[in-house]
């Protein structure tokens, strides 16, 4: 199998730096080295699955696209890192879309859940998934005998693997959490969006030997020129439609986060002002309370609820109080019965009562729908 020599020196650069990144966050997920999270701030948040999973993409890339005959050892690793990667995701995305834990959302210490992180140690189901694309691209890759309908199927799965990693690390980049979450579920990290896009740039970039195009080695130059073409207009429609599909998610996000904040702002203005107004109309019961023309006759009713004097100095303060703009006074015993009240009666059955919380009185806002 004849390999190009740049292209494989690519091919084993993304290898290279996936398989150091899965090493770096697993050393530090079962040695607790914070010094990694100032190189990698997600390091924490990725926990163990993901960069097993990642670790084994990268060994299975390295060795793929290369001679296994002379060492045989090197097929049985690669095919066993891919069924390892590929069980391991298709068990975790089973677990998310069937909500049965299956053990193996390994976590050092127990962790509560969070609003972006519901299953602390399970990845998210996009980064699943990706991870089933690269392994289904990787085992076409590895094929024996690799027919064009298999390399035009495997170049759709990495074609797909890269859109959804370009998806999340734009969504990461622009703040558009639909890009890189799907649902309520875990959300995919900014540091796998990144792997991930790596990994689907070296599938397309696997050096393959294609059969089909042995015959064809005085390949004209216009031919060359319109694969070349070709291969460029895929990418950039790839491109385009990203970009398109980041543009329409910005857009709703912002009209949506205008939504919000002008609510927020309306609900603010009403909360002040009602605020303020209550406020305002506390201030007069308060001080009158505080009179001796009203203490006064309250210490001879709390004695004797029948003393007549007492009740006439209460319906009399109530009346000035009237004249200030209140539109009913009542005076309440402390077990919250009337003992004189002035104005319009009082609310009819099924008002809402809420009592309010002021220093020095018992006060309530009473509103009828």
């Amino acid at each position: 199998m004849k390999l190009n020599l740049p292209i494989r020196t690519v091919q084993l650069a993304a290898a290279a730096f996936l398989v150091l990144l899965g090493l770096t966050v697993i050393v530090r997920w079962i040695f607790q080295l914070g010094a990694i999270d100032a190189l990698l701030p997600e390091a924490a948040r990725m926990g163990l699955n993901t960069p097993m999973m990642l670790l084994a993409c990268g060994v299975a890339l390295s060795l793929t696209g290369v001679p296994v005959r002379a060492a045989p050892w090197r097929g049985r690793v690669r095919n066993a890192c891919l069924a390892a990667a590929g069980l391991l995701a298709a068990l975790l995305l089973l677990e998310t879309l069937t909500g049965v834990a299956f053990g193996i959302d390994f976590v050092r210490t127990p962790i509560a859940p969070s609003a972006l992180t519901p299953h602390p140690g399970r990845p998210a189901p996009n980064t699943c998934l990706c991870v089933l694309l690269a392994v289904g691209s990787l085992l076409i890759a590895n094929r024996p005998r690799l027919t064009p309908r298999l390399d035009l199927v495997r170049q759709v799965l990495a074609a797909l693997l890269c859109a959804i990693a370009f998806s999340a690390l734009i969504g990461h980049m622009l703040n558009l959490s639909a890009l890189y979450r799907v649902a309520t579920f875990n959300t995919m990290l900014a540091t796998s969006a990144t792997a991930l896009c790596v990994l689907g740039a070296a599938l397309f970039a696997i050096p393959l030997e294609r059969p089909w195009l042995r015959g064809a080695v005085h390949t004209s130059i216009g031919n060359l020129s319109r694969k070349v073409n070709s291969s460029i207009s895929t990418v950039l429609l790839l491109v385009a439609a990203g970009t398109g599909l980041a543009g329409f998610s910005t857009m709703r996000e912002g009209l949506q986060q205008s939504v919000r904040d002008n609510m927020l702002l309306t609900t603010t203005t009403n909360a002040t002002a009602l605020a303020t107004g209550l406020e305002s109309r506390l201030l007069l019961p308060a001080a009158m309370a505080a009179r001796s023309s009203v203490e006064q006759p309250l210490a001879r009713l709390a004695m004797r609820r029948d003393d007549a004097q007492a009740l006439a100095a209460l319906a009399a303060v109530g009346k000035n109080m009237l004249d200030a703009g209140m539109s009913e006074v009542r005076f309440e015993a402390a077990d919250g019965s009337p003992i004189s009240v002035a104005g319009k009666s009082g609310p009819a059955a099924g008002a809402t009562r809420l009592p309010l919380r002021t220093e020095g009185a018992n006060a309530a806002l009473v509103w009828r729908d």
